[in-house]
Parts: C-alpha cells; sequence; structure tokens
C-alpha cells in the first residue's frame, strides 16, 4: 500500500543513524536495475500513448461493457408489482442522488464522475418526470400529484471503503424518517433506489416503499442502467453478493456459519436465537428478484451413494411460470455433515446463470467430484472424509430444495 513514511522519516533517521545510507543504497540499485531491465532509462513513458488513451478510455465498447455490468448487478429487493413502470405516468425523482453525478463509488480514484449523467439527465428523457428535487425539503403538494415517487438514496460514496467503518448502518442522515414522512403524506407508490458500498440495515423502509433497486455504485452508465430496469427494457437479475441484516446486533451475519452446538429450533428455550427478533437476515446471500417467476422443482442425484472417484451427476428443472423472459442464477450449495474440522452449515459450491423463456422449463445440471467435496483439514492440506453430505439448490442460500448423499472412500468399499 502506498506510504508517505519514507518521505517524512527517512532522512532523519539517516542522519541519527538508525538506518545506514548504505542499506538505502542496496534497495536503490534493484528498483534501478528492474527500470533498466524495462527500457525505462531510453523511454521512461513505455507503453504510455495520448492517442492510445483516447481510443481505449470511455470507448464505445468499454461504455456498453460498463451498462451490461451495470444492468446485470443491480438487485431488485422488493417489488409488489408497481414495476416495471409501464405508459407515461407522472412521476417525482427525488433524493440525494437524484442529479448526483457520483455514481462511480469510493475506490475509483481516476474517474471522470463529470463525465457521468446523473438519474434525471437519463429519466428525463426516458421518463414523464414532473418533479426533481435532490435536497429533502420536498413540496408535498407537487409530490402528491404524481403517480409515481422515486427516492434516490443512500450513503455519501466517502462513507464506505478502506478505513471508513461505522457503528449504525442505518440509511444515514434522516432519509429513513424522511422516507417514511413521504409515504405517510402522499400515500403514493414509492420505488427506493438506493447507493452504497455496504450492506444496510433497511429494516425501517422496507415495508414503507412498494419497491427496492440495490444498486451498489453502479459507475459510469449506473443512470442509464437503472432506467432500463425500471422501465423493464432490462429484465433484474442480480443477486446479493453479502448478506443484508435486520439489525446491526445481527451482524457477524453470513450464510456459510459454522454449525452451533445448541442450534435454533421453535420451541427451544436454550438454543441460539434473539429475543427481539427474528434470527434470519432481512435479505439473504444470493437474494435477488426478476420481473419473473421461477419455479424449482425435480431435484435429482444421479446415485445416492459415491465412491472417492466416481461423478455425482445433480440437476433440477427450473420453470418460467410468467409471461417475462429472464435470467435466474441457480446456486449449489453444499453441506458436510462429517469432518474433522468444523465446516459451515452451507457452501455454495456451483452456480450458473441461464436465460429462461415465458412458460418454459429448462432442465439445470451440475457434475460435482472428489474436488468439490474437499476442504483444507488441520494440516493445511485438501481432504475428504466418509459420511453423510447434503445438497441444496435454489435461487438464493435460504429457499432452499435439500437432498442427501454418502460418500463412501476406497477404503470402507474394499
Amino acid at each position: 500500500m502506498a506510504t508517505a513514511q519514507y518521505i517524512k522519516h527517512l532522512k532523519d533517521a539517516v542522519k541519527r543513524g538508525d538506518v545506514k545510507e548504505a542499506d538505502i543504497d542496496l534497495l536503490v540499485m534493484d528498483v534501478l536495475k528492474l527500470k533498466k531491465e524495462a527500457g525505462l532509462f531510453e523511454n521512461p513513458f513505455k507503453g504510455a500513448s495520448l492517442d492510445l488513451e483516447k481510443d481505449l478510455v470511455r470507448a464505445p465498447k468499454h461504455v456498453k461493457r460498463a451498462q451490461e455490468a451495470a444492468e446485470s448487478s443491480i438487485v431488485m429487493l422488493k417489488n409488489n408489482g408497481t414495476f416495471p413502470i409501464h405508459g407515461q405516468p407522472k412521476i417525482a425523482l427525488i433524493g440525494r442522488y437524484a442529479n448526483n453525478p457520483h455514481l462511480n463509488g469510493p475506490w475509483s480514484w481516476h474517474g471522470s464522475k463529470h463525465q457521468n449523467e446523473t438519474l434525471y439527465e437519463v429519466f428525463k428523457k426516458d421518463m414523464n418526470i414532473t418533479y426533481m428535487h435532490d435536497g429533502m425539503d420536498v413540496d408535498m403538494r407537487i409530490l402528491k400529484q404524481a403517480d409515481i415517487i422515486l427516492i434516490a438514496a443512500g450513503e455519501n460514496e466517502k462513507d464506505s471503503g478502506e478505513a471508513h467503518s461505522k457503528t449504525s448502518i442505518k440509511l444515514p442522515y434522516g432519509q429513513a424518517s424522511w422516507i417514511q414522512d413521504i409515504k405517510r403524506k402522499t400515500n403514493k407508490p414509492i420505488g427506493l433506489i438506493l447507493f452504497n458500498g455496504r450492506p444496510l440495515d433497511l429494516s425501517d423502509v422496507v415495508d414503507e416503499v412498494d419497491a427496492i433497486f440495490e444498486c451498489f455504485f453502479p459507475g459510469t452508465k449506473g443512470a442509464k442502467a437503472i432506467s432500463n430496469i425500471l422501465l423493464g427494457k432490462v429484465n433484474p437479475s442480480g443477486k446479493l453478493p453479502m448478506t443484508f441484516p435486520r439489525d446491526v446486533g445481527q451482524i457477524p451475519i453470513y450464510y456459510n456459519h459454522l454449525s452451533t452446538g445448541r442450534p435454533y429450533h421453535v420451541g427451544g428455550e436454550y438454543t441460539s436465537f434473539y429475543l427481539d427478533m427474528d434470527n434470519s437476515p432481512l435479505f439473504p446471500f444470493g437474494y435477488g428478484l426478476s420481473y419473473s417467476k421461477f419455479k424449482f422443482e425435480n431435484f435429482k442425484l444421479s446415485k445416492d451413494t459415491i465412491t472417492l472417484h466416481e461423478t455425482l451427476k445433480v440437476s433440477v428443472d427450473v420453470t418460467n411460470e410468467s409471461h417475462v423472459p429472464g435470467y435466474e442464477v441457480v446456486q449449489l450449495y453444499l453441506k458436510d455433515h462429517v469432518a474433522t474440522v468444523a465446516r459451515p452449515t452451507k457452501s455454495l459450491i456451483e452456480f450458473k446463470k441461464i436465460w429462461i423463456e415465458p412458460n418454459e422449463t429448462v432442465n439445470v445440471s451440475f457434475e460435482l467430484t472428489k474436488d468439490d467435496l474437499s476442504y483444507i483439514g488441520s494440516n493445511l492440506k485438501p481432504r475428504v472424509d466418509n459420511g453423510d453430505f447434503s445438497l441444496m439448490v435454489g435461487p438464493n442460500s435460504n429457499d432452499l430444495i435439500q437432498l442427501k448423499f454418502k460418500l463412501k472412500t476406497k477404503e470402507e468399499t474394499s
């Protein structure tokens, strides 16, 4: 990592005798040798080209790819049927990100934010925007005249990233109570468009809005990607890469936790559970909705017992029960019931993103070998143990179908 410690303190360290100048010379010589081998003494700007930069930076094919990446990564967390938007309803666009080009996030040091289109700049061309305000002092009278209210909220881009921790992960800057107030005073359908660099506690707003689109920081073409999803030009297919808790008190919370000696079960007093809320997350790892409706069924294994060198074939039927074509991410999880070290209650081992037409059924298959069943043992080497395994398949880490099989090593079967 970059540091200014040498610039600030090395000279004084040499004067004090803490560091020998000869030692510095040896280290610098290594750098000079590398520069000579790279030809940087003859051409210190080797590989750099202003013409090439103009051709590559924000090149049409790269901008197109940036939009596709944003469209694929946006996660729809909730939708009561308000979206996609049909026709030309009157839309109010409000919130701190309504007209904000800072969509690149905290780690885009050299990104040109001023070249990003804002939500308002894109939406006013794509939708019937009748009111836009990027502050919190909105005109409730005008809001009440809208058919749909889009609220672009979230964290400041500098709120996340290295050395930017928080004790509260609720929507900051009074946005949660502001959203509640808008819903109470207008009673209009609300679509919440989120920009943030960490999982948020959305428990204060999840029941106040009609849809939630988790956009994180979607980058250069984020605004256009969001517009396409809201209008149904793109069917959302993103899945959460992390778990969203119901409350900060649940943290750490993640899907692949280890087993406990007192697992939760209904009616058990001395088990692992919270007195004041459900154990489950608000939104689990791998979660994400679609405008399509998918059904998982006919989960099958080729065998219920395999040996160490056999391949296990796994299949499941996924049906699109809607009239909207779309992608679904089929996720396959594994639980190892018997191992020499503690193993997670489930681990994602495979996934496939598949396109399914309306009313179409696709058979999705996986093939597993001993490598998929192995883990790193206490001696830091891969190993596989005899015993029971569970395979689980579904659209996220929570809504799963489960089957069991047994592994027998060569020693057991001989």
